[in-house]
């Protein structure tokens, strides 16, 4: 950027270009616009720029988007509409009003970032910090608990950008989401751990991120354990060096409660020992969980990391819009209930009648999905408030159900009757594990509302419409 004289003697500023193009500003007003009038306008900006506390990444992520809207980074789309990238400045000083072309690259970024509402150049130019939209990397955001996730998140006033190959879930969670939220949430078809794919999330600047991306079910990771150590280990090492080099402040981890083994004492705190993993899916979350330990002291505080260790999530959104879609046969109890109930399955099997509990099946934690999903939230503002901390959750009713319970409650809550046998023990169950939960109340002010008939509901209601 250099210097020249314009009418009168009045010094304006030149523009180059990448090219090697030069354009003094004036060039970019329209007559009768006065030299003295931009140099104003562009002063301002640059008084702005210097006189910023740049002292956080945060910051710096914000001017940089004010140097990006201001200072003419798309110069051939304003050159091709006659229009001045300083139209709001302009306005400001009271000098002209131009009228935003809705059609130019600078307007489209400006909506992509700051949300869907027309948003003033001068307006980014005296937002504070917490008046930026706050985008949320949330990997796996087309599954169960993402899709909720990003529902919660958006009620809670963040940007929920969905990032998902797609291979566990499907497109249509997307048009879910829209109905619900009234408009369409921000997606990336792409693998969490492909770096190159990443790079369009991470062009704009990401305030946090939510890691669901995984495979879960525990009889397959018995199977095909090789699957489950590269896809849940490397993912999470990969996407956590990305959020490092790009900055990122805050990671909430989905972890769970498998985490623990075959628990000694119940309820299960987090002080609890970590037991040797009942399954190959146990064990990469305990894996994750140390690796995220290491990659939080390397940062020295500039990564703050939730674990949250949740028990089983079952239910649905109750706009029946949203819900647990699996993929083929469903690992997971409730789902295979609910398709059985609705004649797409043979009848439910039940693992085990065998076992040391009051009824011989076994016994498990449920919470409502939309309550896990508050929990997200609660754990990214508590991220928000103590910068660079590290803490597990668990995240549960603190009751535990047996698989029996769970048939009851759901016969009592719809009139339906379950079909069901027993059969063996499946690998890698473990007997008996429910939650202390009140470090989560303590700390994150929150715990679950919604009973297990409302689970169970909620569930039906969600089978009955794709039904």
């Amino acid at each position: 950027m250099g210097l020249g004289t314009g009418q009168g003697g009045a010094q304006f500023r030149h523009i180059t270009l990448g090219t090697g193009q030069v354009f003094d500003h004036q060039y970019f007003c329209q007559k009768p616009l006065h030299t003295e009038h931009a140099n104003a306008a562009l002063g301002f900006v640059c008084q702005r720029m210097q006189s910023a506390p740049l002292t956080r990444i945060g910051e710096l992520g914000h001017f940089r988007e004010i140097l990006r809207h201001l200072l003419l980074e798309n110069i051939e789309n304003a050159q091709h509409h006659g229009i001045v990238a300083l139209e709001h400045l302009l306005e400001v000083i009271e000098v002209i009003v131009i009228r935003v072309h809705c059609g130019t690259v600078s307007n489209r970024i400006r909506r992509r970032y700051y949300g869907g509402n027309p948003v003033r150049v001068t307006d980014i130019c005296s937002m504070s910090q917490n008046d930026i939209p706050r985008r949320i990397l949330v990997t796996g955001g087309a599954g169960f608990i993402g899709s909720h996730t990003a529902v919660a998140l958006t009620e809670a006033g963040y940007v929920p950008v969905i990032v998902d190959d797609l291979r566990n879930s499907r497109p249509e969670v997307l048009d879910g989401l829209e109905r619900i939220l009234g408009h369409r949430v921000e997606f990336h078809a792409v693998d969490c751990a492909d770096e190159e794919g990443m790079k369009a999330v991470f062009k704009t600047p990401v305030h946090g991120a939510i890691h669901f991306a995984a495979d879960k079910a525990v009889g397959e990771s018995v199977e095909a354990p090789e699957q489950y150590f590269s896809n849940n280990i490397g993912a999470t090492a990969k996407l956590t060096q990305m959020l490092r080099k790009a900055g990122v402040q805050h990671l909430v981890f989905s972890s769970s409660c498998t985490v623990y083994g075959e628990a000694t004492a119940l309820p299960v705190g987090e002080t609890a020992p970590i037991q040797p993993a009942a399954s190959p899916y146990g064990f990469t979350k305990q894996a994750c969980e140390t690796l995220l330990g290491y990659s939080h002291a390397a940062g020295q505080g500039e990564l703050g990391i939730a674990l949250l260790r949740y028990f089983n999530p079952i239910g649905a959104h109750p706009s029946a819009e949203i819900g647990e879609l699996p993929i083929g046969t469903p690992a997971n109890l409730v789902p295979f209930l609910t398709q059985s109930v609705a004649g797409l399955r043979s009848e439910l099997t039940v693992f085990g009648e065998d076992y040391p509990t009051a009824d011989g099946t076994c016994i498990r934690d449920y919470l409502h999905v939309c309550d896990l999903a508050e929990a997200h939230v609660a754990a990214l503002q508590w991220l928000e408030g103590h910068s660079g901390a590290m803490e597990a959750f668990n995240l549960g009713t603190g009751k535990g159900s047996s698989v029996k319970e769970v048939i009851s409650a759901f016969e009592t809550a719809t009139g339906h009757a379950v079909p069901h046998r027993f059969g063996d023990r499946r690998p890698g169950d473990v007997m008996a594990i429910y939650a202390d939960a009140s470090k989560a109340e303590d700390l994150l002010g929150w715990r679950t509302k919604r009973s297990l008939e409302e689970c169970l509901a909620d569930a039906w209601r969600w089978q009955e419409k794709l039904a």
